[in-house]
């Protein structure tokens, strides 16, 4: 959650897992290692690539903060639809889970 893992961290951590149990994994992205659709698209690939089962992306800012803190800020509606969007469009596995969550209702009260 402090952004201190890469992806090649979670990565190495997946197959680790995925290597010795057969129960499907559901890996938490953050922010899909990079804010941009390019980032969240090759963090699908890649993880799918690992042998995980899903994964869950946040609406938070580059430096994103876990969810239990103060002083969380958020992307705009727009930007998290394209991180949604980048992530469905880059599966390659069709039973791959795409899971989103928000912080808006800590951040704006929603």
């Amino acid at each position: 959650d402090l952004g201190i893992s890469t992806l090649d961290d979670v990565l190495t951590d997946i197959r680790r897992i995925t290597d010795v149990c057969s129960l499907p994994l559901l890996v938490d992205a953050d922010i899909g290692f990079g804010s941009s659709a390019f980032n969240v698209a090759r963090t699908v690939k890649s993880m799918i690539k690992a042998g995980a089962a899903g994964l869950h992306i946040e609406d938070q800012v580059g430096a994103k903060r876990c969810g239990h803190r103060p002083n969380k800020a958020i992307v705009s509606k727009e930007e998290m639809v394209d991180r949604i969007r980048a992530a469905v469009d880059a599966k390659t596995d069709p039973d791959f889970v795409i899971m989103a969550r928000t912080d808006a209702l800590a951040v704006e009260g929603l």
